[in-house]
């Protein structure tokens, strides 16, 4: 059993390689952007974002704990855009006594604008308009992963 965490842009292909995983370790993926769109469709808007997204987590992180102490993978589709927010991810894992392993996704800023222009075209459930400048501000917050994260560099083309 194992946890695997994601990283990246927006529109670096999380999702995709979430459920990819999910398939082929025979785990159970979480998104976080499903999860607080799903429970609070209505209420999540840029002001009250933050206060769902703790919410969810304070939610999930104990069961994630629990699914793997009863020996299930688990495929955490959450945004870890800071070295602190994959560090409380990895602690689920520590907490459980299992390895956990790091997906970073990238593509070059290009690619990313575009498949954002893409998808904001054609939102799905579970999937959020994100306008220039909301890109903007995660690119301005991202930091990422260092060689002592260990992580996986995965480049998906779409």
């Amino acid at each position: 059993m194992c946890l695997y965490l994601l990283c990246g842009l927006p529109c670096a292909g999380k999702t995709t390689l979430a459920k990819q995983l999910a398939k082929e370790k025979g785990a159970i993926a979480l998104s976080l952007d499903h999860l607080v769109l799903t429970l609070f469709p209505e209420e999540d808007t840029f002001e009250t974002h933050h206060k769902y997204v703790q919410r969810v987590e304070n939610t999930f992180f104990p069961i994630v704990g629990n699914l793997l102490n009863q020996g299930c993978s688990v495929v955490m589709d959450f945004p870890a855009h800071t070295k602190v927010e994959r560090d409380s991810l990895r602690q689920i894992a520590t907490q459980a006594k299992v390895k956990s392993y790091l997906y970073y996704l990238q593509a070059d800023l290009e690619t990313i604008k575009k498949r954002i222009q893409q998808r904001n075209v054609a939102l799905k459930d579970g999937e959020y308009f994100i306008p220039d400048w909301l890109l903007a501000m995660i690119i301005e917050k991202f930091e990422p992963p260092d060689l002592s994260e260990e992580p996986i560099e995965v480049w998906l083309e779409w």
